[in-house]
C-alpha cells in the first residue's frame, strides 16, 4: 500500500481496491491507521478522498528499496 503512494504520489480507496485483494473497508482501516501515525494525509476533491504519502522517513525508505523499480 505504501509502496503504490510512494510509486504514484496519491490514490484513492478505489484505485487500491482495483490492484489489491483485499476490502474496501479492509484497505480503509489501513489507511486510517496509517493517517493517524501521520505517514499518510488526505486530501479531498469532490467527493472522493485522495491519500497522499507525506512522512519523508517514510518516503527516503522507499526510495531506497525500490529506486529504479516501475509499478506493475
Amino acid at each position: 500500500m505504501v509502496k503504490k503512494l510512494y510509486l504514484h504520489g496519491e490514490c484513492n480507496v478505489s484505485y487500491f481496491v482495483d490492484c489489491m485483494p483485499m476490502s474496501q473497508s479492509s484497505i480503509s482501516q489501513h489507511l486510517a491507521k496509517l493517517r493517524d501515525l501521520g505517514i499518510v494525509q488526505i486530501e479531498r476533491q469532490g467527493q472522493e478522498i485522495h491519500y497522499m504519502l507525506v512522512d519523508e522517513d517514510v518516503k527516503n525508505m522507499m526510495k531506497t528499496l525500490f529506486e529504479g523499480e516501475e509499478d506493475e
